[in-house]
């Protein structure tokens, strides 16, 4: 008998952020008791899920395993594609941020699936207990996942995962879904794992990107980052970003930065600088300007809903009078520069 354990780690980092005036300021988050709530109503550690589970749900009509053909049908040609770090492909369908939806595509099939927006509907409902420790079985190994109840609890669904995002700062209501196929739950990093196995050691790492195709991920996750930001500032009735490519370049020298000299803050390790010292010094002008970085994150999702549980990240998402937004991914280190010109 052999056994293996890994411990997978989520960092979200409780930032110092940075307006105009240079104020700084760090907030406390306490704890909050786990429930959920998908807005008609509250409920205290239990979930509501489909009577009938499998391929009735899903989102919009898009589930797990159908194929591309059916996509299209339903939703129509994607806005955009974005490869992602786990070699899928994301359709995104972002031309209406009310309807902003994620769809993984492999090999023509759906094996990724999310939508920040609240207008989900289920068809019937049965009471699900959220565990604290959630067991599956995957590639002849037995794995232990250590859920996150109070943010983005976990349940299983036949052979396939539901994770509820929960917004701490809004009576827990959901503020995101997403259906996920078992593998890539185990090879996305997004939550602790343990796990044990007899024979041939099961396959928990994704796939060899090379160093373009990683590129072409990463700026992949700063376009959805910038979507979600929209997405999240229309349900506010706040005006979209605009994407600032200026102010990208400086993001991603700072992520790029903190990734190469292994630190993580706001004020450069290696110059001295500060965010509006790099903003200034790459001739990028501002009225006023924000910052919010991330570091352990591995997808645009997860590091969205990070910040928006984060008290001082939010209130630079939701500022009203920011007008532009560039961001910078290098590695597991994310960089959001918010400027008003």
């Amino acid at each position: 008998m052999k056994s293996r354990i890994l411990w997978i780690l989520l960092s979200c980092f409780l930032l110092v952020v940075f307006s105009s005036c240079a104020h700084a300021e760090r907030l406390e988050i306490k704890s909050e008791k786990p429930s959920l709530s998908n807005g008609q109503g509250k409920t205290d550690e239990w979930l509501a899920k489909p009577e009938e589970a499998g391929k009735d749900q899903g989102i919009y009509g898009i589930h797990l395993g159908l194929d591309a053909k059916e996509v299209r049908q339903k939703l129509g040609e994607p806005d955009r594609k974005d490869l992602s770090l786990l070699g899928y492909e994301w359709w995104i369908y972002n031309k209406s941020l009310d309807k902003y939806i994620q769809v993984g595509m492999k090999e023509n099939k759906v094996v990724d699936l999310y939508s920040p927006v609240s207008s989900w509907k289920y068809k019937s409902v049965q009471e699900m207990k959220l565990e604290s420790k959630v067991s599956f079985s995957y590639d002849r190994a037995k794995f232990t996942l250590e859920n996150q109840v109070e943010e983005r609890p976990l349940a299983w669904l036949e052979d396939h995962a539901v994770i509820f995002y929960l917004d701490r700062h809004n009576q827990q209501k959901i503020s995101g879904i997403r259906f996920m196929e078992k593998d890539l739950v185990v090879k996305s990093r997004t939550y602790a794992l343990s796990w044990s196995y007899s024979g041939q050691a099961p396959k928990v790492e994704g796939p060899i990107l090379t160093a373009s195709e990683e590129r072409q991920a990463r700026e992949g996750l700063e376009r959805q980052i910038l979507d979600l930001v929209n997405v999240t500032r229309s349900s506010q009735g706040l005006h979209p970003l605009l994407w600032n490519e200026q102010a990208a370049k400086v993001a991603r020298a700072h992520s790029k930065d903190m990734l190469s000299n292994q630190y993580f803050d706001h004020i450069s390790a290696t110059t001295g600088l500060s965010p509006f010292d790099r903003l200034k010094k790459q001739g990028v002008k501002y009225r006023m300007a924000g910052e919010n970085i991330a570091a352990g994150y591995r997808d645009a999702i997860e590091v969205h809903h990070g910040w928006m549980n984060s008290l001082g990240h939010r209130q630079n998402i939701l500022q009203a009078d920011f007008t532009t937004l560039g961001v910078g991914v290098e590695g597991e280190y994310f960089t959001q520069k918010f400027v008003t010109p």
